[in-house]
């Protein structure tokens, strides 16, 4: 979801996928140079694939209506 590559087939690509996971090991790195609590490591990472998740599906009902 991160990367743009759906994970029920269609549409995305490589440089999407490597695109997420390189923002999720950004997520890592900056908690850390932050000198934040590793807690908040996968916390944050969470939170944006919550996001992403709420974004991708709230474009994809967006455009099915838009469509009908």
């Amino acid at each position: 979801m991160i990367g743009g590559t759906s994970l029920f087939g269609g549409r995305g690509g490589v440089g999407g996928t490597i695109a997420g996971a390189f923002i999720l090991t950004l997520i890592a790195s900056v908690i850390f140079a932050l000198n934040i609590s590793s807690f908040w490591t996968p916390v944050m990472t969470g939170v944006l694939l919550i996001v992403a998740v709420l974004v991708n599906s709230l474009t994809e009902l967006y455009s099915r209506r838009r469509i009908a």
